[in-house]
């Protein structure tokens, strides 16, 4: 696990064809430039024993990877953990307990030896965001597509190019997931 200063991971992500998305200026999202974009929806189960079975699923079909960043959506890792509100103080220690450091401008990330890291970090959201200012993106390194874990209990998949949706929807049937196409 490595921090990659925010200009740095933009500069990544500019490389690999991704920059926020014009569409929505104010909402600190990213698409491959230019949009539309080809796009997945999933809904994330809600209950623990179910989620990181599904996370890791997720991780296994996105293709081969040795990284894979992880960016929050507003840029700096919030540090809710003097809150008074117990979702939010559970959202940080989750992110903390992931090795994430709090307060910094960045993307972490995570190699393929830390995915149990990676799947916390995915999680967080998931389980205790309410708030677009809580959700997190996943890059894997090849580029292909990212991920967004968000606070609607949702994991929307971004592709580069439509054909690469169809042998991920493919994994996750395998893997026993509910895939609209």
């Amino acid at each position: 696990m490595r921090s990659v200063a925010a200009e740095q991971f933009l500069a990544w992500a500019a490389e690999h064809g991704i920059g926020p998305d014009e569409r929505y200026p104010h909402s600190n999202s990213f698409a491959y430039l230019p949009p539309p974009n080809e796009w997945l929806a999933l809904d994330a189960p809600t209950e623990t024993l179910g989620l990181i079975p599904f996370l890791s699923d997720v991780l296994d079909g996105i293709g081969e990877w040795q990284e894979c960043l992880v960016w929050h959506r507003t840029g700096p890792w919030p540090d809710y953990s003097g809150e008074d509100d117990p979702c939010a103080s559970l959202y940080s220690f989750m992110l903390g307990g992931a090795g994430i450091p709090l307060g910094f401008d960045g993307a972490i990330a995570f190699g393929r030896s830390d995915r149990h890291r990676l799947i916390a970090a995915a999680a967080a959201p998931i389980l205790f965001g309410r708030t677009v200012w809580e959700d997190v993106l996943l890059f894997p390194d090849h580029g292909k597509l990212f991920l967004q874990c968000d606070h609607h209990q949702d994991v929307t998949l971004t592709f580069s190019e439509p054909p690469l949706a169809e042998p991920f929807m493919l994994h996750m049937r395998e893997r026993g997931h509910e895939v609209d196409d």
